[in-house]
């Protein structure tokens, strides 16, 4: 009788890793994230174009901390060539030491990427937005496009996240 014991409980460890293969392989434990674009057009007066400021905003699900790569945005109009805009802030930056009243105190480095540890992370249910700007032709319509390059920790595999929208001319 302890035969039929130890097949129920190779059964039930099947079972369980069935279980989780499954959740893997439906995308269960890889990075859930919400994006959501904002694009703003003004006039420049001195230039003769528009500016365009674009925010992203991001909000992580609750199932893993989000190591972000890299977030771009390529805008396209007619007649001109694709251009592709960093965002700002999307990476770590590093830090001073400093003595203040016999305590060490860090500093931001507004100059240099972190080496150590260039990557921003989102941990579960946290939001944070990035922002860029740039001219754009001020009689034309623009597409933009931003893709989120980044992965989930302790993972191998790469997410990526894409939202688009249509900036119209003014006039």
């Amino acid at each position: 009788m302890e035969w039929v014991k130890d097949l129920f409980q190779v059964v039930a460890l099947m079972a369980a890793a069935g279980f989780f293969l499954y959740k893997v392989i439906a995308g269960h434990l890889f990075p859930n994230l919400e994006v959501s674009l904002d694009c703003s057009r003004q006039p420049n007066s001195h230039s003769g174009k528009d500016f365009l400021k674009i925010t992203v905003t991001l909000t992580k699900g609750e199932y893993g901390t989000l190591r972000i790569h890299d977030v771009q945005a390529r805008i396209t109009s007619e007649n001109s060539a694709a251009r592709f805009v960093s965002f700002i802030g999307v990476d770590r930056r590093s830090f001073l030491c400093e003595r203040f009243n016999g305590q060490e105190r860090k500093i931001i480095d507004w100059v240099n990427r972190s080496k150590q540890n260039p990557f921003l992370q989102i941990s579960p249910k946290e939001k944070t937005q990035f922002s860029a700007y740039t001219e754009i032709p001020q009689e034309v319509p623009c597409a933009i496009d931003v893709a989120i390059l980044g992965k989930i920790l302790a993972s191998w595999k790469f997410g990526q996240w894409r939202a688009s929208c249509i900036s119209l001319p003014l006039k």
